[in-house]
């Protein structure tokens, strides 16, 4: 089984206007296709972080990138297994689900699956609204 993980989203999350590394939090939306809920995922976060003066951009998942983020934010149960897979372990409790955030223990709608973009629309956006809160942003 091939195992692709993408990330959407490294957004400056301190406020302070410095903008170096050693004040970023860094985060990683995961999913598998990167063809509907991850990119929706990081356009929604792009807006809502955008009113915040935060920046990102797109890189792809890899071991290494475990000492490099502070959180991966995955989309559903099996993007957790896999990421963790790739990154070969969770010690620090990184991995989190988006709707962790939200209180709910749900994973993202999956449109490729239901075709309703609009049910996993309102899970990411619900999603990505409380993560922002949790980090205070």
């Amino acid at each position: 089984m091939k195992i692709k993980c993408y990330i959407k989203f490294k957004a400056l999350a301190k406020s302070t206007g410095k903008g170096n590394d050693s004040e970023m939090i860094r985060i990683m939306f995961v999913c598998h296709g990167n063809i509907c809920r991850s990119p929706m995922a990081e356009f929604l976060l792009k807006d809502i972080v955008k009113e915040r003066g935060q920046e990102r951009r797109a890189l792809r998942l890899q071991k290494t990138d475990y000492g490099r983020y502070d959180y991966f934010i995955c989309m559903d149960d099996s993007n957790v297994r896999n990421g963790i897979k790739v990154l070969d372990g969770d010690p620090e409790g990184k991995v989190k689900k988006l709707l962790d955030f939200t209180g709910e223990d749900k994973n993202v709608s999956d449109p490729w699956y239901t075709g309703d973009f609009h049910v996993a629309y309102d899970d990411i956006l619900r999603g990505c609204e409380a993560l922002t809160d949790y980090l205070k942003v």
